[in-house]
């Protein structure tokens, strides 16, 4: 019998997984009953765009807004992260969801963390938070 765990915890990766659905089976027969999978991946916002093209700029280059596009298209994304050609994959916000629900996950709670008032006043750059967060953060339990 293979061994059980009490909480499976990842720190961003599963977005580099192409197979999520099999990832979140694998996962929940590994937990103990009452065990937690814990997660965080670049959020849905940022994985979508398959261009670079992030941002819309004012006249003082500040960032006006995000460009969100094919949002809908799941799916392989190639990027440029340190290196060129890294390769990731996007799943909307409700793939993400009906598949941890599919396995028999319930969500305990999900975080979408933007910084404070105070981060924002102190480091002006990170205002475009306020527009799209990077990350998601999950906790479910089987």
């Amino acid at each position: 019998m293979a061994e059980k765990y009490d909480v499976i915890f990842s720190s961003l990766a599963v977005h580099y997984i192409e197979d999520f659905d099999k990832l979140i089976k694998d996962v929940y027969n590994l937990l103990n009953q009452g065990g937690y999978f814990i997660f965080s991946q670049e959020h849905p916002l940022t994985t979508a765009l398959l261009t670079q093209n992030y941002w819309t700029c004012n006249e003082e280059n500040e960032r006006i807004h995000y460009n969100l596009t094919t949002y809908a298209l799941e799916g392989e994304r190639k990027v440029t992260w340190i290196v060129d050609g890294v390769i990731k994959y996007h799943r909307t916000m409700s793939s993400i969801i009906n598949s941890l629900s599919n396995a028999g996950f319930i969500i305990n709670k999900m975080l979408e963390p933007i910084p404070s008032k105070e981060i924002m006043n102190q480091y002006p750059s990170y205002k475009r938070y306020i527009h799209k967060p990077d990350f998601l953060l999950i906790k479910a339990k089987k």
